[in-house]
């Protein structure tokens, strides 16, 4: 089985360039974000053995991207924090599931890439705290995914 690394992040294209108009344009679909990410490995003894853990100087082995339409699909999926994935069965001889576990996130708040805020949210023991320049406060991801002008940018998952 192929060895991930123990950490996912993920980048979310908020912004698209309208050739009519000529400038960036901010894409609002709504992205309810959850606590547990499910990836499926594949398991194929031709892939070379890869080392589990990346090598200290390195901070992200591997990134990931996903359109607006993969967004929007995402968004459509119920909310299942407390559920196990399980593989589908016709594919689970031939690979596994690896589960991660939401660890932070970045949000842009605002309407357009010319104004907005950012602001960071991350798990610091089992409370979720919001970081908003010099401010900090308790929050929930039910909390983040009702914000109407909030759209997640970054997400970092860990290994569970």
């Amino acid at each position: 089985m192929r060895h991930l690394s123990p950490h996912v992040l993920i980048g979310l294209n908020l912004f698209v360039y309208n050739r009519a108009t000529q400038a960036c344009q901010k894409v609002m679909p709504r992205i309810r974000i959850n606590e547990l990410l499910s990836v499926r490995v594949p398991k194929s003894p031709s892939l070379p053995h890869q080392p589990s853990v990346p090598p200290p100087d390195v901070a992200v082995t591997e990134t990931a991207s996903i359109s607006t339409n993969q967004a929007v699909a995402l968004g459509d999926r119920p909310h299942e924090e407390q559920s196990s994935p399980s593989p589908a069965p016709d594919v689970a001889e031939e690979s596994s599931i690896q589960v991660y576990k939401l660890q932070g996130m970045i949000l842009h708040h605002g309407l357009s890439l010319g104004c907005g805020h950012y602001t960071c949210v991350a798990k610091v023991d089992a409370n979720w705290v919001s970081f908003d320049d010099c401010s900090t406060s308790f929050t929930s991801l039910d909390q983040i995914n009702r914000q109407p002008f909030a759209t997640p940018y970054l997400l970092l998952y860990s290994k569970v």
